[in-house]
């Protein structure tokens, strides 16, 4: 069966606790429908916030706040989107030399001073039917782990499904992902040093090709 809907996911996870199917995750008149529709988005936002998903990816430029008030060790505010739940990386014109000074305070990212900013970002807005199969299978874990309590009131089934989580849906899921994109989350000492600013000029410094890590 295609998953398509959060109620095809809502009914994974109380297949998972051997409970009724239901119809509408947001309008049922059940325990398992009310207890899904508290429950569901924010074990999404909570996962999305664990791992820079590439099918949750998004980019966007950003727009300054003008005449925001802020401090002495900030030039700049930027609107963050409301979609975003976590940010990836922060791209700027120059690519070898990243922003890596800066803050988030409520909705608003701070910078130095900076003419244009965008950012990547993982987002909350996609669709599920374009969510990653491993990931539906960590969501499916925690929101039956969630709302185990309303529906089976069974503790050891619980903490199974925490362990399933845990120990496999979600190791599973962000591994695959991070084998699919040159993501800082998949390096290794070696692949990281050779992304350094410093190392890279000290090879082109000696004429030296630039610096490729070995196995």
């Amino acid at each position: 069966m295609a998953i398509t809907t959060k109620t095809d996911v809502a009914n994974l996870a109380l297949a998972e606790l051997g409970a009724r199917r239901i119809t509408d995750y947001t309008s049922d008149a059940t325990t398992e429908s009310r207890s899904c529709h508290l429950h569901l988005d924010h074990v999404v936002n909570t996962l999305l916030r664990r791992h820079q998903w590439n099918f949750a990816t998004a980019r966007v430029a950003l727009v300054a706040v003008e005449g925001t008030p802020i401090g002495d060790e900030w030039d700049a505010a930027w609107t963050l989107p409301t979609d975003m739940v976590r940010l990836i990386r922060i791209i700027s014109g120059d690519v070898c030399n990243p922003v890596r000074s800066f803050a988030i305070e409520g909705r608003h990212l701070l910078t130095g001073l900076l003419t244009e900013v965008s950012i990547a970002y993982v987002s909350n807005a996609v669709a599920v039917s374009d969510w990653d199969s491993l990931f539906v299978d960590a969501v499916t874990y925690k929101l039956a782990a969630a709302i185990c309590q309303d529906v089976a009131q069974n503790p050891t089934l619980q903490a199974s499904c925490l362990q399933k989580l845990e120990s496999l849906a979600l190791p599973a899921a962000q591994t695959a992902d991070a084998r699919e994109v040159m993501s800082g989350e998949n390096f290794g000492p070696r692949e990281l040093a050779s992304q350094s600013g410093l190392v890279r000029s000290r090879f082109l410094s000696y004429a030296r090709p630039p610096y490729v890590p070995t196995a």
